[in-house]
């Protein structure tokens, strides 16, 4: 029987509709196409393999931008620094509160991480989820309670103003004064100075003073630092080789504490005000 070439033709674009559907469908579950939890997960299990091409699909273009300058900056390559995640950050201790706002364009979940800290992961819809590094918020933390003013119990503090100090003051003084900055610091405004940036977490970065050692002392700089996260490995290379970039930071006082024999004072909220080019 002979074949009708037309009706051929017609049967196999009847087929290849569905079939580019399909293969379609299957490229997105296997590239972010899932919930925000699956890409998250997703995300994760390449970072585990260091599987650099892999995690660049899961990240937003303003996360993609951020992490070519970065190479740039520190003269180095993208997918040296995206494989370079800090453990605490592979191996979370929980995953969950999925949240999708209604405009269906962005969402948010939260990762709980060893050290005790809870963090909220963005996302953003580029055709599948995205994980947006640039938008993500300080992790909220407890603040010292402000010492009461003299001759009352109001909590406010007699003497409330910023206060402009060099690290190594602020270090001396914790390690000589201890709790007792709680009264003098406690709920005010601190400006940092001669200071250096000694590494880069997420959430946190830890300052020392110049030429100091963890030993000496340090601070401890709460925020939201997800945008520096492409320079860690940058800044922690400058530190064995001493030569960590100046830094200034901003924050409010909140507590010191001793962690190791390590004398710590942090500052949160706390923002990342200067830093020399190294």
């Amino acid at each position: 029987m002979k074949k009708n070439p037309e009706r051929i033709d017609r049967a196999a674009r009847l087929l290849a509709a569905p079939l580019a559907l399909t293969f379609f469908c299957l490229a997105c579950s296997l590239v972010g196409g899932g919930s925000p939890t699956s890409v998250y997960k997703s995300f994760l299990e390449a970072a585990r393999k260091k599987d650099a091409a892999t995690m660049k699909g899961y990240l937003s273009a303003s996360s993609l931008d951020a992490l070519r300058s970065a190479a740039k900056y520190g003269n180095s390559s993208e997918d040296k620094i995206l494989t370079e995640v800090p453990p605490e950050q592979i191996d979370p201790v929980e995953i969950s509160g999925e949240k999708i706002e209604a405009d269906g364009r962005s969402a948010s979940l939260e990762v709980k991480l060893k050290n005790d800290k809870t963090q909220t992961i963005y996302f953003v819809k580029e055709g599948s989820w995205k994980i947006a590094l640039e938008k993500q918020k300080p992790v909220p933390t407890a603040t010292a309670t402000p010492a009461a003013s003299p001759g009352g119990d109001s909590t406010v503090p007699g003497d409330s103003g910023p206060v402009t100090i060099s690290a190594s003051a602020l270090i001396d003084e914790a390690k000589s004064g201890g709790s007792g900055l709680d009264t003098k610091y406690g709920g005010r405004m601190l400006t940092v100075t001669g200071a250096e940036l000694w590494e880069i977490q997420y959430s946190m970065l830890h300052i020392g003073a110049k030429y100091g050692s963890y030993s000496s002392g340090y601070i401890i700089c709460e925020g939201s630092f997800s945008e520096y996260q492409p320079y860690a490995s940058k800044i922690a290379d400058l530190r064995k080789a001493g030569k960590s970039p100046g830094a200034t930071v901003k924050g409010t006082f909140s507590r010191v504490a001793v962690d190791g024999g390590y004398t710590q004072v942090h500052l949160s909220p706390c923002v990342l005000a200067d830093l020399e080019k190294p």
